[in-house]
């Protein structure tokens, strides 16, 4: 499985948090899967060093997971990308593919 972890950038600086992992899978059935997860937080406007701590500005979340069922098996794709405004305190955008309840992540 391989895994990365990045926060980039500095006090008053638009900030990136990405966080992937990918592998393969074995049902009870004895079904095969390959698969993979990806998260990206970008913040712009915030007034903290702290990414996670803001109350201003705007924050933008891309999450993806796949699940690739191998020699016939079922495959699952969900994803959902959203904006929210947190000067404003109010969502600006959702969009999703899939059903984003049904991301096991």
């Amino acid at each position: 499985m391989d895994n990365a972890l990045c926060f980039l950038g500095g006090y008053g600086t638009p900030r990136m948090g990405i966080w992937k992992t990918d592998g393969t899978a074995t049902g009870t059935d004895g079904t095969s899967y390959v698969f993979n997860y990806a998260f990206n937080l970008q913040l712009s406007g915030a007034n903290s060093a702290d990414p996670f701590a803001t109350t201003t500005g705007v924050a933008t979340i891309v999450d993806h997971f796949n699940l690739l069922g191998q020699a016939g098996a079922p495959s699952m794709k969900v994803s959902f990308r959203e904006t929210f405004d947190f000067t404003n305190n109010r969502l600006v955008s959702f969009t999703s593919k899939g059903d984003p309840e049904c991301d096991p992540i």
